[in-house]
Protein backbone atom coordinates (compact mmCIF):
# COMPACT_ATOMS: atom_id res chain seq x y z
CA UNK A 1 0.00 0.00 0.00
CA UNK A 2 1.21 3.32 -1.05
CA UNK A 3 1.42 6.17 1.81
CA UNK A 4 -0.45 9.24 0.31
CA UNK A 5 0.91 12.01 2.76
CA UNK A 6 4.38 10.86 2.33
CA UNK A 7 4.10 11.58 -1.69
CA UNK A 8 1.95 14.57 -1.10
CA UNK A 9 4.80 15.96 1.31
CA UNK A 10 7.06 15.59 -1.43
CA UNK A 11 5.19 17.12 -4.17
CA UNK A 12 3.60 20.00 -1.26
CA UNK A 13 6.87 20.44 0.65
CA UNK A 14 4.06 20.25 3.58
CA UNK A 15 5.81 17.75 6.54
CA UNK A 16 4.09 14.67 6.77
CA UNK A 17 3.53 15.21 10.11
CA UNK A 18 1.63 17.80 9.19
CA UNK A 19 -0.38 16.32 6.75
CA UNK A 20 -1.50 13.54 9.02
CA UNK A 21 -2.50 15.60 11.18
CA UNK A 22 -4.90 17.40 8.98
CA UNK A 23 -5.89 13.28 8.74
CA UNK A 24 -6.94 13.40 11.92
CA UNK A 25 -9.07 16.73 11.66
CA UNK A 26 -10.94 15.21 8.49
CA UNK A 27 -11.70 12.19 10.43
CA UNK A 28 -13.13 14.55 13.88
CA UNK A 29 -15.40 16.00 10.69
CA UNK A 30 -16.42 12.77 9.21
CA UNK A 31 -17.65 11.60 12.68
CA UNK A 32 -18.99 15.23 13.56
CA UNK A 33 -20.96 15.19 10.51
CA UNK A 34 -22.05 11.90 10.83
CA UNK A 35 -23.56 12.55 14.67
CA UNK A 36 -25.44 15.55 13.59
CA UNK A 37 -27.13 13.09 10.45
CA UNK A 38 -28.20 11.10 13.14
CA UNK A 39 -29.82 13.64 14.90
CA UNK A 40 -31.48 14.59 11.58
CA UNK A 41 -32.70 11.14 11.11
CA UNK A 42 -30.56 10.27 8.46
CA UNK A 43 -29.06 7.00 7.99
CA UNK A 44 -26.24 7.76 5.45
CA UNK A 45 -24.27 10.86 5.42
CA UNK A 46 -21.79 11.87 2.12
CA UNK A 47 -18.54 13.61 1.66
CA UNK A 48 -16.77 15.17 -1.08
CA UNK A 49 -12.73 14.57 -0.46
CA UNK A 50 -10.66 17.28 -2.34
CA UNK A 51 -13.06 17.48 -5.25
CA UNK A 52 -11.64 13.47 -6.39
CA UNK A 53 -13.96 11.77 -4.54
CA UNK A 54 -17.27 11.52 -3.22
CA UNK A 55 -17.57 8.78 0.11
CA UNK A 56 -20.92 7.62 1.38
CA UNK A 57 -21.69 5.91 4.02
CA UNK A 58 -24.25 4.22 5.32
CA UNK A 59 -25.30 3.40 9.16
CA UNK A 60 -29.11 2.74 8.64
CA UNK A 61 -28.13 -0.57 11.10
CA UNK A 62 -25.38 0.13 13.30
CA UNK A 63 -24.08 -3.41 13.33
CA UNK A 64 -23.66 -3.02 9.49
CA UNK A 65 -22.29 0.05 8.69
CA UNK A 66 -21.53 0.63 4.93
CA UNK A 67 -18.95 2.21 2.76
CA UNK A 68 -19.05 3.36 -0.70
CA UNK A 69 -16.29 5.57 -3.05
CA UNK A 70 -17.40 7.22 -6.21
CA UNK A 71 -14.46 9.37 -8.10
CA UNK A 72 -14.76 12.09 -9.79
CA UNK A 73 -15.17 12.42 -13.30
CA UNK A 74 -11.67 13.71 -13.46
CA UNK A 75 -9.60 11.25 -11.06
CA UNK A 76 -11.84 8.36 -12.83
CA UNK A 77 -10.45 9.98 -16.17
CA UNK A 78 -6.80 10.07 -14.93
CA UNK A 79 -6.96 6.33 -14.02
CA UNK A 80 -8.19 5.65 -16.85
CA UNK A 81 -5.52 7.39 -19.05
CA UNK A 82 -3.20 5.60 -16.14
CA UNK A 83 -4.24 2.30 -16.50
CA UNK A 84 -4.54 2.14 -20.40
CA UNK A 85 -2.09 4.89 -21.66
CA UNK A 86 0.27 3.82 -19.12
CA UNK A 87 1.14 7.32 -18.08
CA UNK A 88 2.93 8.79 -14.77
CA UNK A 89 1.50 11.99 -13.77
CA UNK A 90 3.49 11.83 -10.56
CA UNK A 91 6.31 11.50 -12.93
CA UNK A 92 5.60 14.49 -15.36
CA UNK A 93 4.41 17.10 -12.39
CA UNK A 94 7.62 15.74 -10.55
CA UNK A 95 9.75 16.88 -13.68
CA UNK A 96 7.68 20.27 -14.27
CA UNK A 97 8.38 21.70 -10.73
CA UNK A 98 12.53 20.44 -11.31
CA UNK A 99 12.44 22.25 -14.22
CA UNK A 100 10.95 24.97 -13.26
CA UNK A 101 13.19 24.70 -9.80
CA UNK A 102 16.16 24.35 -12.17
CA UNK A 103 15.24 27.57 -14.15
CA UNK A 104 15.18 29.35 -11.36
CA UNK A 105 18.47 28.75 -9.92
CA UNK A 106 19.73 29.84 -13.46
CA UNK A 107 18.40 32.72 -13.91
CA UNK A 108 19.75 33.80 -9.77
CA UNK A 109 22.91 32.51 -10.77
CA UNK A 110 23.24 34.18 -14.19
Amino acid sequence: MIDVNQDLSTLTTIPKKTLDKLNDKVMYCICQTIQEDILDNKTMSEFNFFDLFTLYIKYENPKEIRYKVIPNENLEGNVAKTVKKKLNLFEDVLNTTLAKKFDEIYKNIC
